[in-house]
């Protein structure tokens, strides 16, 4: 009967097995695969010249460090002879460099949205180290950093361009005690033609609802599709619409349609439809209707201390 034992835990600290043990005859019928505070193969048997080969997973502690580790069995015994010197080998750790990469969100943005924007917003997750992002400048940069094994950090910050156009920003490498990581690389689009009518958004006057021709008719500079007074006469576009105005013709504010003496642009301001006739009977230059709308406001605030008043000397004359 032989038996051998590898003593792991004199390779790596934290080194384990990760296969399920033991295994029944992996050499000879009877022997037997362990772990117990190492890998131990008890009981093997082999007839003369024939040899055996047995394999297990190891797990690699995440606080490994790179390099060679060496590890040693201990002599193969038969009883209390042995046989067979001590078996010996390398396990060694590759310096695995971190991942890196680079990402816009969103990934389209509107012109004045590529440099840091004031302010950076700078967040980061990263353990220690100096970040820096000035506002205005086009560099971000980061040294002395740390991330645990097995983990994340990221590096977000706000950025703006003036220009549209589709830009592709490249890092530099990624230097760390782990080894360098190849640039990342990411794509930002600037729309500087948010409603696509061709015109930049810089010249547009009227950036947010497409307007190929640009008409102005007040010369207000905010074009005819996104100005509700397009001819600046103080009565809005849907206003005049719904009242059989025009609302491209700047001189119907002193039309009067229903010949009450009371303009358009007066109707518009005292809320009465400048379709009917409004009256004026004690020709204030007010329309009635809007007297008694006013009276109906200031009425109660006079006759409410009326009403106390004479609760008070009927009071008073019962007394």
């Amino acid at each position: 009967m032989r038996s051998a034992k590898a003593f792991l835990r004199d390779i790596l600290s934290g080194l384990v097995i990760s296969t399920t043990l033991p295994i029944n005859d992996v050499c000879g019928v009877g022997s037997v695969l362990r772990n117990s505070s190492g890998l131990s193969l008890s009981t093997g048997a082999l007839a003369a010249g024939a040899s055996c080969t047995f394999s297990v997973d190891l797990m690699i502690p995440a606080n490994a460090l790179p390099g060679p580790y060496r590890n040693t069995t201990s002599s193969l015994a038969s009883g209390h002879l042995t046989v067979a010197a001590p078996a010996t080998d390398i396990l060694t750790i590759a310096a695995t460099s971190p991942s890196f990469t680079k990402s816009f969100t969103p990934a389209t943005v509107e012109t004045k949205q590529i440099s840091v924007s004031p302010p950076p917003a700078l967040i980061s997750s990263c353990l220690g180290g100096t970040i820096t992002a000035v506002a205005g400048s086009s560099v971000i940069s980061m040294s002395g950093s740390s991330v645990g094994p097995t983990s994340t950090c990221s590096v977000s910050v706000n950025v703006q361009s003036a220009i549209g156009g589709v830009f592709v920003n490249t890092t530099s490498d990624l230097s760390s005690s782990a080894g360098t990581s190849a640039a990342a690389s990411a794509t930002l689009t600037v729309n500087d033609d948010i409603d696509n009518d061709t015109i930049l958004d810089a010249v547009d006057n009227c950036p947010s609802i497409a307007n190929t021709d640009q008409a102005d008719l007040d010369n207000d500079g905010l074009g005819n599709a996104c100005d509700n007074d397009s001819d600046n006469d103080q009565m809005p576009d849907d206003y005049e619409i719904a009242n059989g105005l025009d609302p491209l013709n700047s001189f119907d504010q002193q039309g009067d349609p229903d010949g009450d003496g009371f303009t358009n642009l007066q109707e518009f301001r005292f809320g009465t439809d400048p379709n009917v006739a409004d009256l004026d009977e004690n020709n204030n230059g007010v329309p009635d209707s809007v007297d008694l709308r006013r009276m109906r406001i200031i009425v109660p605030y006079i006759v409410l201390p009326l009403l106390l008043e004479g609760d008070v000397i009927s009071d008073d004359f019962n007394d």
